[in-house]
């Protein structure tokens, strides 16, 4: 049986990708924090996984909690030429540092107060 996910969270998961700026990058783990679910990483993977070929979503700027690209094969290449063109310095296949090209969603970070996001601590 398939994974499903109510169109409401896939949307706000969508949207808060497509929020990510050219050259920046969040992780998995935040935008799942920032869409509801704290333990949701794994779902963004795959709401990013079905996401159409001709998407114009920004999928290529979510990243790993380590900073480093999750997928192996032609969509590393295709992920890493992306971000390499928007900017993002990487440095043996990670970035170089782990917040230099992270970017805080602001707009969308109501779950998140200055004491509580990692980020702005």
């Amino acid at each position: 049986m398939a994974k499903t996910f109510d169109n409401e969270y896939k949307n706000i998961v969508l949207q808060i990708i497509s929020s990510i700026p050219q050259g920046k990058v969040a992780s998995y783990g935040e935008i799942a924090k920032l869409a509801g679910k704290p333990n949701g990483a794994r779902q963004i993977g795959f709401i990013l996984k079905n996401l159409p070929k001709n998407t114009t979503l920004p999928w290529y700027r979510v990243v790993n909690s380590h900073g480093r690209i999750s997928l192996t094969g032609e969509n590393y290449t295709r992920q890493y030429t992306y971000l390499i063109n928007e900017g993002v310095i990487f440095k043996k296949c990670h970035m170089t540092t782990k917040y230099q090209n992270h970017f805080l969603l602001i707009g969308l970070a109501h779950k998140f107060t200055p004491k509580t996001h990692p980020l702005l601590r």
